[in-house]
């Protein structure tokens, strides 16, 4: 009788999955920098009331701190996510530098990505932002020791990512059934950052194996 594995436990059994795609392999590929798109301009803010910096991965070399980790704890290692931030501030149509300082995009794009891996509320989300237990994770989102949004302020960035791009932007073809007429959706800002985001974590891993099969 065949047991069945889960996709983890294949994985191990796979010699060559284990050799190359492991730690020590893909380490040169890290930090995984953002991709840009060359159009994007610069953005228009010069000043923030928070500011994201990539704060390393040095604690996620000792294997002793992986099983505390979620795949978020490890996005928050293996990215540097700054270059990310002229596309947010692009996506959310600023195109002045004038007005109040507002909080990095990149803090409200990271805070939200806390809230959804924990499965929190918003006002939940806020409200652990400003424990001292959570002041690691603070840091690494970029936001200040007694600075931190409102409610109303991560509404309007979800809204305003949440918005369509322009019509010349991609259609994504949805799966139909055979002789069925062809389905499409609007590709979303949003949609298209968690797209970024997964292709580029799995990537370097294909890459590494890629490379190793070569004769």
């Amino acid at each position: 009788m065949t047991t069945s594995q889960t996709a983890a436990q294949a994985r191990a059994h796979d010699a060559t999955f284990v050799t190359q795609c492991n730690f020590q392999t893909l380490k040169e590929f890290l930090p995984r920098l953002w991709p840009t798109h060359p159009d994007i301009p610069p953005s228009p803010k010069t000043t923030y009331r928070s500011f994201y910096t990539y704060q390393g991965r040095e604690d996620w070399e000792n294997f002793a701190t992986w099983q505390d980790l979620s795949p978020f704890d490890l996005a928050l290692r293996l990215v540097d996510f700054t270059p990310l931030r002229d596309t947010l501030a692009y996506l959310l149509g600023w195109c002045s530098a004038k007005g109040h300082p507002p909080f990095d995009p990149i803090s409200f794009f990271l805070l939200v990505g806390w809230q959804l891996d924990n499965g929190w509320n918003r006002s939940q989300t806020l409200r652990n932002l400003r424990k001292p237990r959570y002041a690691d994770y603070a840091q690494r989102f970029g936001f200040q020791e007694g600075q931190s949004p409102t409610e109303g302020g991560v509404r309007y960035f979800l809204t305003a990512l949440g918005r369509p791009l322009p019509d010349r932007d991609p259609i994504i073809p949805l799966p139909v059934e055979e002789d069925a007429a062809p389905e499409e959706v609007a590709l979303h800002r949003l949609n298209y950052l968690l797209s970024q985001a997964v292709a580029l974590v799995v990537e370097p891993a294909w890459s590494a194996l890629k490379l190793g099969s070569r004769p």
